[in-house]
């Protein structure tokens, strides 16, 4: 009797033992392999923030930015915007729109961006 209480004893420590330190490795493993793997899809503009999302491949992932956040993280509330201005000559082209500055020289991808406030 003392041998089978020994047996199923150790047999649940063991379970236990390999379901913790499984679930460890699995939530290490899954946390690296999704920030390395993401890939931009797409961004929606809503009158109260953006969703991004997000595809590792496998699954889509959406994030919320409230209207509030917005500018925090390096986006523009076009609901926000009351105007803009524009131009182009030889040396650059720009764009003043939400109290950003956005400029470039003509047929470049050499783009600056600055806060005008």
């Amino acid at each position: 009797m003392k041998k089978r209480i020994a047996y199923i004893l150790t047999t649940a420590v063991l379970m236990g033992a390999a379901f913790f330190v499984g679930n460890y490795q699995s939530a290490k493993a899954d946390t690296n392999t999704r920030s390395e793997n993401f890939e931009f899809v797409e961004i929606t503009n809503a009158s109260t923030g953006a969703e991004l999302t997000y595809t590792d491949g496998k699954n889509f992932y959406n994030f919320w930015i409230p209207e509030e956040t917005l500018e925090e993280n390096g986006l523009i509330n076009v609901y926000a915007v009351k105007g803009w201005e524009h131009w182009e000559n030889a040396e650059e082209v720009g764009l003043e729109i939400g109290g950003y500055e956005i400029t470039k020289k003509p047929y470049t991808v050499e783009t600056t961006v600055e806060k005008i406030d």
